[in-house]
């Protein structure tokens, strides 16, 4: 006799949550710097990898909730295209170098610098309170969040900023390999009126 089909216990389906490229990639290894000076890691990204920055920026804000400054500095280098929301809610003592990123970069960004290497997506630093991002702009298609009270400006060649960032820009050459970075060092002088300061 054959056994009925309604009787039959359907397996459940549970869906595995996805770690989020913070979990997977820049926790494990920033978190652990507490008590350093600095720490400089090379991370490759990819459009799919949304929101960069969050959940680092989360624990960071938890672990220094009471106000003090992070005693490290950390530093990441990201080769490749970061996606949608890089730099979301990025705090004090973090500076992100990435070759590109998608729209809403820098959103409720309140510390931190970020170098861009090219023109993000619509709707840049909505939310954006504090920090400093440095955006390379070569065609001047910077489309800042509706309603931002941002400000933009070019940085002086002799500034310590301008060295700054260049020191940064070439460091990230020769950590990543970035095609973009090469090519902005080799006619900086070129290059550097290209980049917009953004801050609040």
């Amino acid at each position: 006799m054959k056994k009925s089909k309604k009787n039959r216990v359907q397996p459940i389906e549970r869906s595995i949550p996805q770690l989020s490229y913070d979990e997977r990639e820049l926790l494990p290894l920033l978190l652990p710097a507490s008590g350093l000076l600095s720490r400089t890691v090379i991370r490759t990204v990819t459009k799919a990898d949304n929101h960069v920055g969050e959940k680092l920026s989360l624990r960071l804000s938890e672990r220094y909730a009471d106000g003090s400054t992070p005693p490290e500095k950390l530093l990441v280098h990201f080769l490749g295209n970061a996606g949608d929301y890089f730099g979301d809610g990025l705090v004090s003592g973090v500076t992100f170098v990435v070759d590109e990123i998608g729209s809403h970069g820098c959103a409720k960004m309140h510390g931190g610098v970020v170098v861009i290497l090219g023109t993000p997506g619509e709707s840049f630093g909505e939310l954006f309170t504090c920090g400093c991002a440095y955006v390379y702009d070569a065609k001047g298609k910077l489309k800042l969040a509706s309603g931002s009270q941002l400000s933009e400006e070019h940085l002086l060649a002799s500034s310590a900023e301008a060295q700054l960032l260049r020191a940064l820009v070439e460091q990230h050459a020769e950590l990543t390999g970035s095609p973009k970075a090469k090519k902005l060092l080799e006619d900086w002088p070129a290059a550097l009126p290209q980049f917009v300061r953004i801050t609040n």
